[in-house]
């Protein structure tokens, strides 16, 4: 099982990586224009199945382009990509289905739940940087730094780009 960990490692901290700071910074990003729930939902689930198949797809054409991988290998890296990115995905999205079932479908996300995805997400990327760590037999704490730190950088972006074009727009 760590051999085939060890060969799909890159699938996985691509998929997950990607999946947890795609959903993250749209949701960030909506949180900070002040879009509905409802609206973030309907985004939300869309762009983490979507984006998911995309990136398997663009990992598939990518493992397609080397020489000496065969067609099982190009397939199970795509999966590995998909599967990655939909459950670690799945984090930061946690929080804004709960707060749809729980609060008027028109309400914005409340702060609590955007600190909760936050921290979802954050969960995310210590775990991709700790499978990392484990798998290459590196310094853990330096792989779940370099994790977070790389992968948070775009959702910071992402939410401040947000709230600035809502305010010009409105």
């Amino acid at each position: 099982m760590k051999n085939i960990l060890k060969k799909y490692l890159p699938s996985l901290v691509y998929g997950g990586s990607d999946g947890a700071v795609s959903y993250f910074t749209l949701m960030a990003g909506a949180y900070g224009a002040g879009l509905p729930i409802n609206m973030l939902i309907a985004i939300g689930v869309s762009n983490v199945v979507a984006d998911g198949f995309s990136m398997a797809t663009a990992d598939y054409l990518s493992e397609d382009s080397r020489i000496n991988v065969t067609p099982k290998e190009e397939e199970m890296s795509a999966l590995v990509t998909f599967i990655s990115f939909v459950l670690i995905g799945c984090f930061p999205l946690a929080p804004s289905l709960y707060a749809y079932y729980t609060l008027p479908a028109n309400a914005t996300l409340p702060l609590s739940m955007f600190i909760l995805s936050t921290i979802l997400t954050l969960i995310g990327f210590t775990y991709i940087g700790y499978l990392r760590g484990k798998i290459l037999k590196r310094n853990i704490y330096r792989t779940v730094i370099q994790s977070i730190i790389i992968c948070s950088i775009s959702a910071f972006i992402a939410f401040y780009i947000g709230e600035y074009i809502a305010s010009i727009i409105q």
